[in-house]
């Protein structure tokens, strides 16, 4: 047993169909509209029905009363139903082989010749998109568009994390150069403090400092004077001269010698 695709659908178009020719025969009036409506049915019901077979077998058990040079000439003219309708008006035969073959064709010799009905190709049309189709659709859609969110918030993430890299480093920059800044000044301050530590023990000494920095002597008068008593052969200096002049030696070092 042929399953056949569509069965509703098929269904409708048989009674259709029937009722369409049948209305044909008894009422001249409307015989026009009937055949132009069977005959866009027809086209239709070989549009679901590809297979020459099938189709015939359907119409067979539909028992529609017509052979098969006129079930071709329907289905050929049924494609384009408002010149089929003109044809029709414009005919004074009721065949629907002769109006095909002698009025059809001549008016329009692209559409085709009908032959036998299983030999009728089926008619292009466009393709119909089933629901599923439209659902996977829109699911590709929205997938794309998940995706694009997804890279631009990884190039978010990427320049956010770039950005907190580099506040990181400015960060450590900073501290090291605070730090080595915090080195430099407190040895300066521990220079310094050294600096008036040996003033202060030299002046409590009794000996001149000199002030002014740059001075083209090293030592003074007075300090030549002070290290000859200490330096002479015959010198027997107490113990607080010596103490005097070694403060003032170990200050003359840098001039002396260009060391601290």
């Amino acid at each position: 047993m042929t399953v056949l695709p569509f069965p509703d659908r098929l269904a409708q178009l048989q009674s259709r169909i029937k009722a369409d020719l049948e209305s044909a025969e008894q009422h001249d009036e409307a015989r026009i509209d009937k055949i132009v409506d069977a005959a866009t049915a027809l086209a239709e019901a070989r549009e679901l029905l590809i297979q020459d077979i099938a189709f015939g077998r359907w119409c067979d058990e539909a028992q529609f009363h017509l052979d098969k040079n006129d079930r071709a000439a329907l289905v050929a003219m049924g494609a384009n139903p408002e010149q089929l309708r003109n044809v029709l008006r414009a005919s004074t035969r009721r065949s629907l082989r002769l109006i095909y073959e002698k009025e059809w064709t001549s008016r329009f010799p692209n559409s085709g010749k009908p032959g036998k009905a299983e030999d009728h190709a089926p008619l292009i049309v466009p393709p119909i998109v089933p629901p599923v189709s439209l659902e996977r659709q829109r699911e590709r859609q929205e997938q794309k568009r998940a995706e694009a969110d997804t890279r631009q918030r990884l190039k978010r993430a990427e320049h956010e994390e770039r950005l907190r890299k580099m506040a990181q480093d400015q960060l450590r920059w900073s501290e090291e150069q605070a730090r080595r800044t915090a080195e430099v000044n407190k040895r300066l301050e521990e220079e310094v403090a050294k600096a008036e530590q040996s003033r202060a023990r030299a002046e409590q000494l009794g000996i001149q400092m000199p002030r002014r920095s740059g001075s083209k002597f090293p030592l003074t008068v007075e300090e030549w004077k002070q290290c000859s008593l200490c330096f002479h052969p015959s010198a027997n200096p107490s113990p607080e001269v010596k103490e005097r002049l070694m403060v003032l030696w170990n200050n003359k070092k840098k001039v002396l010698t260009g060391e601290d």
